[in-house]
C-alpha cells in the first residue's frame, strides 16, 4: 500500500512538473536569428494574450496580496518576461507588458488544481500542498534560469553593437542612419533598441527623448554610457571613434570577467536550485510512507513553534544563497 502510494504520488509530481517545464519551454520559444524569432502566429498569440490579460478573476485580489511580497513578485516577473517573449518574439521590446497579477492568478489556478489532483490519488493533504508548492517552485527555477540564460546572450552582443556603431561613423553616416543601420545588422531586442531610437529621430524627436530607450533598458546597463555619449557627442560635436572603442574594450573585459565568475558558481546554482525544491519531495515522499509523521508538530503550541522555525530556516537558507549567487548579476 505505501508502495503504490508512493508510486502515485511521485507520478503526480512528475506530471505536475512536466507539465510546468512544458509551459516554460513552450513559453521560451525558439532563439532563431530574427527579429520575430520564437513569436507565435497573430491569431494563436492573440488568444494566448487575451487568456493571460484575462487570468483567473477570482483569485486576482490574492494574486495582487501576494505580490507584494518581494520573492514572489520577482518569481511572476521572470514568468512572465519569458510568456512576452515568446509571444511577441526576442525584438518585442514594445510589446504590451502583461499584467503580473493576471499571470500569477493563472499560476495559483494550476498550483490549486495539482493540489487536488495529489489530494485526491494519494488520500494525504500534506503530499498535496508537497506537490503544488514544490512544482511550482521548480517552475520558478526553470523561468529564473531562462532570463539569466537569455540576459547573458544579450549583454554577449553589446561589443559587436559598438563595433558595428564605430564603423558607420568612421564611413561619415549620421546618427539616424547608424542606429538604423546597427538594429537592421543586430536584430533581436539590441536591434530593436536601436530601431526605437532612429524612428524616434525620424519622426523628429530629440537626440536625449531618442535615446532614451537605450538609456533606460537595464538589461544591458553598457547602453546607458553609451546612450550619453552619443547625446554628448551630436550637441557638442566631435569624433565619437575612440569612446566607443574604450566601451567595447571595457565591456568586453567586464564579459570575460563575468564569464570566469559564471563559470565558478554554475555548480553552486545548481545546488541551490535543487536544494529549493527538495524539502518539498521529501515531506511529499514522506507523508506517504509515514501518514502520522507531521502529526507531533501540531500536537501542541512547541510542536507548531518547532515547524514554523523549521520552514523559516529554510526559507533564509534559500534567500541566503541566492543572494550569494547574484554576485555575477551585480
Amino acid at each position: 500500500m505505501v508502495a503504490t502510494g508512493m508510486l502515485a504520488a511521485l507520478g503526480v509530481m512528475l506530471a505536475g512538473a512536466s507539465g510546468l517545464f512544458l509551459m516554460v519551454s513552450w513559453s521560451s520559444g525558439e532563439r532563431g536569428g530574427g527579429r520575430a524569432a520564437g513569436a507565435l502566429a497573430l491569431d494563436e498569440r492573440s488568444r494566448w494574450v487575451a487568456r493571460l490579460r484575462k487570468g483567473c478573476p477570482p483569485l486576482l485580489p490574492l494574486a495582487r496580496k501576494l505580490l507584494m511580497m518581494t520573492v514572489v513578485r520577482r518569481a511572476t516577473e521572470d514568468v512572465s518576461a519569458v510568456l512576452e517573449r515568446r509571444l511577441w518574439g526576442e525584438g518585442g521590446q514594445g510589446a504590451p507588458i502583461l499584467d503580473r497579477a493576471a499571470v500569477l492568478s493563472i499560476l495559483v489556478t494550476g498550483a490549486l488544481a495539482m493540489a487536488l489532483v495529489a489530494g485526491a490519488l494519494t488520500g494525504s493533504s500534506v503530499c498535496a500542498i508537497a506537490v503544488a508548492s514544490g512544482s511550482m517552485m521548480a517552475l520558478f527555477q526553470v523561468a529564473r534560469a531562462d532570463q539569466e540564460k537569455c540576459g547573458e546572450a544579450l549583454r554577449e552582443e553589446v561589443p559587436e553593437a559598438l563595433r558595428s556603431m564605430n564603423v558607420c561613423f568612421r564611413s561619415g553616416l549620421s546618427l539616424q542612419q547608424t542606429l538604423k543601420q546597427v538594429s537592421h545588422e543586430l536584430g533581436g531586442t539590441l536591434g530593436r533598441l536601436f530601431e526605437v531610437a532612429a524612428q524616434r529621430l525620424e519622426m523628429g524627436a530629440p537626440t536625449t527623448e531618442a535615446l532614451e530607450a537605450m538609456r533606460g533598458f537595464d538589461r544591458a546597463p553598457e547602453l546607458s554610457f553609451v546612450a550619453v555619449a552619443l547625446d554628448a557627442q551630436h550637441q557638442s560635436g566631435g569624433s565619437i571613434g575612440a569612446v566607443l572603442e574604450a566601451a567595447q574594450e571595457s565591456v568586453e573585459s567586464e564579459l570575460g570577467l563575468r564569464r570566469s565568475l559564471r563559470v565558478q558558481t554554475t555548480q553552486a546554482k545548481l545546488s541551490a536550485r535543487i536544494v529549493t525544491v527538495m524539502p518539498f519531495v521529501l515531506v511529499a515522499l514522506f507523508s506517504l510512507m509515514s501518514p502520522g509523521f507531521l502529526d507531533p508538530f501540531f500536537s501542541g503550541w512547541a510542536g507548531m513553534a518547532l515547524l514554523a522555525l523549521a520552514l523559516a530556516m529554510d526559507a533564509a537558507g534559500i534567500i541566503i544563497v541566492q543572494r550569494m549567487l547574484k554576485a555575477d548579476e551585480e
